[in-house]
């Protein structure tokens, strides 16, 4: 057991750098995403192409979802209230949430007019607007997505991607392996749960502009027996759509869900703690996040009647800490009694 005195459950942590580097990102987004927005609408109204107009649309979709991205990481750096004692931590997941609902709806009615345009026919295309204003959204997604990265300004990094804080489940946004947690000194390179909702936006659009820019020339070199082509990068462009935004909606229902953080085990938590010296076995463990930078847990554990309980929560807490990233924890300390018929008392199994 460790002699860290010094070691207590309310050290002052670093300030979340990961929230304010996200709303200045997401704020450079949102001034270039409303500028283009504008340009897409008049060029897709005088060139007839619904590939143009609904890339123009899921710009506004993406310029309502940064605003909201940036309401909420607002709203969750509020501190605890009385009335809402774990803070506002949730309006992250919240946003996403949002952002991708808004993706499945804008989604949902092109599909609808682009089906609705491949069964009439009745349509015009203006080839050579439609190819200009393609170009143009092709760079523009580049040069969003860049930005959202924090590649275009490197200035605003305010030290985001590189810093010694905690970030808990948000060390993993990968799968669960069972690889070792990193440590508190090590590079952090992952982004803020809107960012990245905000790039599967940015990498839809940047789809779309490619598909609207090849059928264009299409259109352009074969004329209007290839018009077809315009509705149908639309349908391809929106089940592309649909699969990039799985993994953000997962990772946003499982902290909604409070489910178990992404890179700490089940299992794992347990074996740490009842490694400790005098503790005879820990149950009713619980692991959630608030949002995804910041996991949260709680457990009972057992003690030997003539254990020190003050060292055995302090070294309890300090494994959560410096082992998992987890500096938010309850833990009930208490002696060993007969559990046997206590179902609460059973680890886990599945």
């Amino acid at each position: 057991m460790s002699n860290n005195t010094s070691f207590h459950c309310h050290s002052p942590e670093k300030e979340r750098v990961l929230g304010k580097e996200a709303q200045k990102r997401l704020l450079i987004a949102c001034i270039l995403c409303f500028l283009f927005m504008l340009g897409e609408l008049l060029g897709g109204y005088y060139s007839g192409s619904l590939a143009i107009m609904s890339d123009a649309a899921h710009m506004f979709s993406d310029f309502g979802s940064f605003c909201i991205s940036l309401f909420v990481i607002w709203l969750s750096e509020k501190g605890p209230r009385k009335y809402m004692t774990f803070g506002f931590y949730r309006a992250e997941a919240l946003g996403a949430l949002a952002t991708v609902v808004i993706i499945f709806y804008i989604t949902g009615i092109l599909t609808y007019l682009a089906v609705q345009r491949i069964k009439s026919g009745d349509f015009e295309i203006q080839d050579d607007a439609m190819m200009a204003v393609a170009a143009v959204a092709v760079v523009f997604n580049i040069v969003l997505g860049l930005c959202l990265n924090g590649m275009c300004f490197p200035g605003l990094e305010g030290g985001a991607l590189v810093h010694g804080h905690s970030h808990g489940a948000h060390s993993r946004l990968r799968e669960d392996t069972d690889v070792e947690i990193q440590s508190e000194n090590a590079p952090r390179s992952e982004k803020h749960i809107n960012i990245r909702a905000a790039l599967i936006h940015v990498l839809g659009d940047l789809l779309q502009s490619c598909g609207v820019l090849f059928s264009s020339v299409l259109i352009k070199i074969f004329g209007d027996s290839c018009k077809v082509v315009d509705p149908i990068c639309t349908l391809i462009f929106a089940v592309i759509v649909l699969f990039t935004t799985i993994g953000v909606l997962r990772d946003t229902l499982k902290i909604l869900l409070e489910g178990t953080p992404k890179g700490i085990k089940y299992d794992r938590v347990i074996n740490e703690l009842t490694q400790i010296p005098e503790v005879d076995s820990v149950h009713d463990v619980n692991l959630w996040s608030l949002t995804a930078d910041l996991p949260v847990s709680s457990c009972h554990i057992c003690v030997s009647p003539a254990a020190d309980h003050s060292k055995i929560l302090m070294e309890a807490k300090r494994i959560m800490k410096e082992k998992f990233n987890i500096n938010k924890t309850t833990i009930q300390i208490e002696d060993c009694v007969n559990t046997s018929d206590c179902v609460h008392c059973k680890p886990l199994t599945l």
